[in-house]
């Protein structure tokens, strides 16, 4: 049974620079689709590797000595080099959509750490001469290549960005359909800075309380001159400006959405004194909370 789907216009991409990275390998990616419809093509090689999705009618694939069945839900890998054909039975033409692809190991540092899954990807690619199976799946295998071509008759923000995504959904599913061997590559821990900024961000969450930078590196499990060069990196400011900063934008927000009154927004926020409370508010924003509470835009 033919696999069909939404009429789409189906351009070629072939003349379009699409790059996919996985890991730190580069993919060079060009889609078409197409109908053979000559009752048989001569025998070529490509430079790429070469990925036939069948999408309707019946053919015969030669390949060597080999003679090899084609029919919808078939999906055919050839590696680079290898002679092939493929003819169409007689009135029965072969809709197909086609992806040609290269890939280059790149060197980006950010990517480094995905070297173990890389070299996964390169053996998997490694001397590959050609694969022939049906795919039980070809139905979300089409919705993805017609996916890519809606991406680009939509063209909206993120449009190639999603079209990469897409590609690498291709690529993957591809693999999986041929080799199900679980992938050793672990995902790194995060740094310990990484970790360090979320108790940082939950700390400031408590701004009621009377806390000081040596709270803080106590739970850090660092010196309070570590604490500060963190906050410094991360947050581009200091202890007390942070805290400060906290405590006047739950302010604000109080000030904007409920009628507490000042002396009860200013211990709710960590101050015993409103005086010390409207004075610091007044540093920060150029108003006192009665005027910036007063503000017609805020009415």
């Amino acid at each position: 049974m033919p696999i069909t789907g939404p009429h789409l216009n189906t351009d070629s991409l072939e003349h379009l620079n699409i790059k996919v990275n996985i890991g730190s390998l580069q993919f060079d990616m060009m889609l078409q689709t197409d109908v053979i419809s000559a009752a048989r093509l001569q025998k070529h090689n490509h430079y790429a590797f070469e990925v036939h999705y069948f999408i309707s009618g019946a053919g015969t694939l030669h390949i060597g000595s080999r003679e090899e069945p084609l029919q919808p839900g078939s999906t055919l890998l050839i590696g680079p080099g290898v002679y092939h054909s493929i003819n169409m039975q007689p009135g029965n033409p072969l809709h197909r959509h086609f992806i040609q692809f290269t890939f280059v190991e790149t060197s980006h540092e950010s990517n480094s750490f995905q070297k173990q899954e890389s070299l996964e990807l390169l053996n998997f690619f490694t001397d590959i001469q050609y694969h022939l199976f049906l795919d039980e799946g070809m139905e979300q295998t089409i919705c993805l290549i017609e996916d890519i071509y809606q991406e680009m008759q939509l063209h909206l923000v993120g449009f190639y960005s999603q079209i990469q995504i897409l590609f690498t959904q291709l690529i993957i599913r591809l693999i999986r359909s041929l080799s199900a061997a679980p992938s050793r590559f672990m995902i790194p821990q995060k740094m310990n800075d990484d970790r360090r900024t979320l108790i940082i961000d939950d700390f400031f969450d408590r701004y009621r309380e009377d806390l000081t930078i040596d709270d803080l590196a106590a739970q850090l499990h660092l010196s309070t001159k570590q604490t500060n060069r963190i906050l410094e990196k991360y947050y581009h400011t200091s202890f007390k400006q942070k805290q400060l900063t906290t405590r006047v934008q739950v302010a604000m927000d109080l000030l904007r959405t409920s009628s507490m009154t000042i002396e009860a927004i200013s211990e709710h926020v960590g101050y015993t004194s409103s005086y010390n409370f409207c004075k610091l508010f007044k540093q920060k924003t150029g108003l006192t909370p009665t005027e910036y509470r007063d503000q017609p835009a805020l009415k």
